[in-house]
């Protein structure tokens, strides 16, 4: 059973936990297993599959594979889809992810901003955690998240009518 201190304090692949090799699509997906798998929410979840893997292909989101290989760079934009995925559609996914990568540190920088995040929140779970406690945090955890989510919604307008301005 995973506990919340578990799920919270969970960090993303930096350095050499990254494979600095090119990957075939069974190897990524089960790299992705094995890296992210503790995130799913119920145990028959999938991190990926290959189908989701290719539709980012098809849609730009992520790089084409080379010769059926993976690239180092993908596989740290995909740990990002899979956590933008799970706020955000994938079109938004897009936008975020491009902006995102202007930066040449964009995996680490983000990386560490959710660190920073999963750090602060930790200090905000009562231990014990009662029932009441924890519907009292939720609430709190809802809100924010609406308000953010917002407000993420309005710059990802922003930056897409700004780039199709650019054009």
């Amino acid at each position: 059973m995973k506990t919340i201190d578990s799920l919270i304090t969970f960090e993303n692949p930096i350095g050499n936990q990254i494979p600095n090799i090119n990957l075939y699509m069974d190897q990524l997906l089960e790299y992705f297993n094995n890296t992210l798998g503790e995130l799913k929410r119920q145990n028959e979840d999938t991190v990926f599959t290959k189908t989701m893997i290719n539709n980012y292909v098809k849609s730009n989101l992520i790089t084409s594979p080379d010769r059926k290989k993976y690239s180092h760079e993908t596989i740290c934009d995909l740990v990002l889809v899979y956590h933008l995925k799970r706020a955000f559609s994938i079109p938004d996914t897009t936008v975020i992810l491009n902006a995102v990568k202007k930066d040449p540190q964009y995996y680490e920088n983000f990386t560490q901003i959710q660190t920073d995040i999963r750090r602060s929140l930790l200090s905000t779970i009562p231990t014990p955690l009662s029932a009441d406690s924890a519907i009292e945090l939720l609430t709190q955890l809802s809100a924010e998240i609406s308000i953010k989510k917002q407000l993420a919604e309005q710059l990802i307008d922003y930056l897409s009518s700004d780039i199709e301005v650019q054009k």
